[in-house]
């Protein structure tokens, strides 16, 4: 089990999903907020239903600060550059693109833009639509940091700035101020061919609490022998209610208007 959050590394695992099932291993991983919140809610919204056209996925965690690890990850997603899938395929778009102002049950909105995360290969799976994008709200959204953000990336694509990067972030701890507040929220948005259109959220306290729980969860019914040979997020494993155990809450709403 991993609490990995970033593309590559969960897609990566994922990929290993036969080699899993011939040597009777059962493997998850994105055992966290991201992954496991915004899955669950496209898990909710598609069940009984054929696949979505289209599905937007969003994260917005607060947390008691962000350690070096995870601004590590950070850099590694700005470096890994913008990814959503369009027609089923994986496409490069611009870092920091598709910003959006997610509605919030309590009537306020809070912006994100597409970072590559996941989550992004999580909802593409749970929901089998062919356009899928992911946002959060950890990159910052204001004008200018997205009209940098593509040559932030580029820059952090060599390996040796990466590198350096990141062992400046390790040697230094660096951590950016808490965010205000004491509830993350996730967001999905489905919309099927004719035009239906769903909506949900999950509620929860601070993210690294709820992460926390997710992993415990988890560990604790894989070595109860829960679990099946296989790679697997924790959503395809245990379904949606393992985020409603970790202390997860999920408002659906049918009646969405188009993201």
């Amino acid at each position: 089990m991993d609490l990995a959050n970033e593309f590559e590394p969960v897609r990566s695992l994922l990929e290993l999903d036969s080699a899993a099932r011939a040597a009777g291993s059962t493997l998850v991983t994105g055992a966290g907020f991201g992954v496991l919140a915004n899955e669950a809610l496209v898990y909710e919204l598609c069940a009984g239903r054929p696949a979505p056209t289209r599905v937007r996925v969003a994260a917005m965690p607060v947390v008691d600060g962000l350690g070096p690890a995870v601004l590590a990850s950070v850099v590694d997603a700005a470096a890994t550059g913008g990814l959503i899938y369009r027609g089923g395929r994986l496409e490069r778009t611009r870092l920091g693109a598709h910003l959006q102002h997610i509605p919030l049950p309590d009537g306020t909105t809070r912006p994100t833009v597409a970072v590559p995360t996941g989550e992004l290969e999580a909802a593409v799976r749970a929901s089998g639509a062919g356009d899928v994008i992911a946002t959060s709200s950890e990159v910052p959204t204001g004008r200018a940091t997205r009209a940098v953000l593509p040559v932030v990336g580029a820059i952090l694509r060599v390996d040796a700035v990466r590198r350096s990067v990141i062992r400046l972030i390790d040697r230094f701890g660096l951590t950016p101020p808490s965010a205000p507040g004491d509830t993350s929220w996730a967001y999905a948005y489905a919309e099927w061919e004719g035009g239906e259109t769903r909506q949900a959220w999950l509620r929860t306290g601070e993210g690294y609490a709820f992460t926390s729980r997710v992993a415990a969860r988890v560990a604790a019914r894989l070595a109860d022998g829960d679990g099946r040979p296989g790679a697997f997020t924790p959503g395809a494993l245990f379904g949606a209610d393992l985020a409603r155990s970790a202390g997860g809450t999920i408002t659906i709403d049918s009646t969405a208007e188009e993201l």
